[in-house]
């Protein structure tokens, strides 16, 4: 049986290369969707009194964000490729059903407190987030053929 370098040619520290550049880009290269992360955190569910819902999911969205998460979910939404069946429960019919939707994945840890984590996605569009906003309020223009400046 051939040995993975005889099969391509290359040794296991240029393969282990390849894999991390491939599916770990530099942080150079991550062009994040929102200006600052998301924080998650699962801890206890102060409001469970009967003991069926245990925990309780918090994200905690920066204000700054708010807008770029909305457009990120949205361009998600209409993303072909993101788009994915999964199941949601549908408290009208008391029942579990399948419907199209995207998944938002981040990563975590457990803490003192409970798991918690960021999420940072990757923008969908090759603009940097951290431009100021093009601003949709009206230019005054001054009467006359003279310019202010």
């Amino acid at each position: 049986m051939l040995s993975l370098n005889q099969k391509v040619g290359l040794d296991r520290p240029v393969l282990n290369s390849l894999f991390i550049n491939f599916y770990f880009p530099k942080m150079s290269e991550f062009n994040p969707a929102l200006p600052s992360v998301i924080k998650w955190s699962v801890g206890q569910n102060k409001y469970d009194e009967d003991g069926s819902n245990p925990k309780s999911l918090t994200l905690f969205i920066p204000k700054e964000s708010i807008a770029a998460f909305a457009a990120h979910m949205a361009a998600m939404a209409i993303d072909p490729e993101k788009v994915k069946s999964g199941k949601i429960w549908d408290y009208t019919a008391n029942e579990e059903v399948e419907v199209a939707g995207i998944y938002l994945n981040a990563k975590g840890k457990t803490g003192q407190f409970g798991d918690f984590g960021n999420l940072n996605p990757v923008s969908l569009i090759d603009t940097p987030t951290h431009q100021p906003a093009t601003s949709t309020a009206p230019v005054a223009v001054p009467k006359g053929d003279s310019l202010p400046f």
